[in-house]
C-alpha cells in the first residue's frame, strides 16, 4: 500500500467501524440487561433475545470469532442470572484490542480486494 491517501482513507474507515461496533456492543449489552430492569420482560424476553443476540454477534464479527461469540452470548443470555456479563463488549475488546493488528490487517486486505 504505497498510496498515502488510500492508506489514510482505509485507516479512517477502520476507525469508524471500530467505533460504531463499540457503540453497537454497548447498546446490545444494554438490551440484554433489560430483563433485570423490566419485570414483565424477564426470562421470557431472554428466551427471545438470546438467539437473536447470537445471530447478531455472528453477523457483526463473522468467522470463528463470531461463531464462538454467538454461542457464548446465546448461552449467556439464556442462562438465568448471567445477563450482567457484557458479551458483546468482551468480543469487541478481543477483536479490536487483543487482536488489534490482525483485525486491522484483515480489514485492509479485504478492502483492497474490492
Amino acid at each position: 500500500m504505497n498510496n498515502p491517501e488510500l492508506s489514510l482513507s482505509l485507516e479512517r474507515r477502520y476507525a469508524r467501524k471500530k467505533n460504531s461496533f463499540l457503540v453497537l456492543s454497548i447498546l446490545f449489552d444494554a438490551v440484554g440487561l433489560l430483563s433485570y430492569f423490566v419485570p414483565a420482560f424477564g426470562e421470557l424476553g431472554d428466551a427471545v433475545w438470546s438467539p437473536l443476540a447470537g445471530l447478531i454477534m455472528f453477523a457483526m464479527y463473522g468467522g470463528y470469532l463470531g461463531a464462538f461469540g454467538g454461542i457464548f452470548v446465546f448461552l449467556e443470555e439464556l442462562i438465568p442470572f448471567t445477563d450482567f456479563i457484557p458479551g458483546f463488549l468482551i468480543m469487541w475488546f478481543v477483536k479490536y484490542i487483543v487482536l488489534a493488528k490482525k483485525s486491522r490487517r484483515q480489514y485492509i486486505e479485504k478492502a483492497l480486494e474490492k
